[in-house]
């Protein structure tokens, strides 16, 4: 099979947006995404991003997103409205709403915009952990559809109520190596 051929990466499927002659965006849930009620919450931000970044009057890259789970999403297709409710000259300020038969399920906002050469600091440094191929994978698929679709290394803070017999932990850290499975460029929906 050659590449041209290979079928979408299972991310890239779960973000795919429909667009209808009256302007609507259509798009349906994956049960490769799924979680214990309606789908995982990160594709759910995910294909919001989509929408602003397929949308053709946005400005710049993405920056900023902040989503509201207002009700489950069930499962089959859902439509989402995105809007840029102010252009300044370097960033946007978009309105997202997700709903089902009419229903809002999520809102969110987001802020996009074009990226100028300033003054930077990375503040936090990385912790000092195993490299990936030294640590174990570990999964709770088992529990879950959409942690199928990760490689998943946890250095401390594994989930213990979920998979049964392990301690408890003493705090909420959780440091782990995580990256899509089957890999795929990172980008800003991932």
């Amino acid at each position: 099979m050659t590449e041209i051929d290979a079928p979408p990466h299972p991310f890239d499927a779960a973000i795919a947006l429909g667009h209808t002659p009256d302007g609507r965006i259509r798009s349906r849930t994956r049960p490769e995404y799924a979680n214990m009620v309606g789908p995982f919450g990160g594709i759910t931000a995910a294909i919001l991003l989509q929408a602003v970044q397929e949308h053709p009057d946005l400005l710049g890259e993405p920056l900023s997103l902040t989503v509201n789970y207002s009700a489950p999403v069930a499962d089959g297709d859902f439509d989402i409205t995105a809007r840029a409710v102010r252009t300044n000259r370097t960033n946007q300020h978009w309105m997202l709403e997700l709903s089902q038969d009419g229903v809002i399920k999520t809102t969110a906002t987001a802020v996009t915009g074009i990226r100028r050469e300033t003054w930077s600091d990375t503040e936090l440094q990385m912790p000092s952990v195993p490299a990936p191929e030294d640590v174990p994978e570990q999964s709770f698929a088992d529990v879950t559809a959409w942690a199928a679709n990760y490689d998943m290394r946890f250095v401390e803070g594994y989930l213990p109520d979920l998979l049964g017999g392990a301690d408890e932990q003493p705090d909420s850290t959780s440091t782990l190596w995580v990256r899509d499975s089957p890999s795929r460029p990172l980008d800003a929906p991932a």
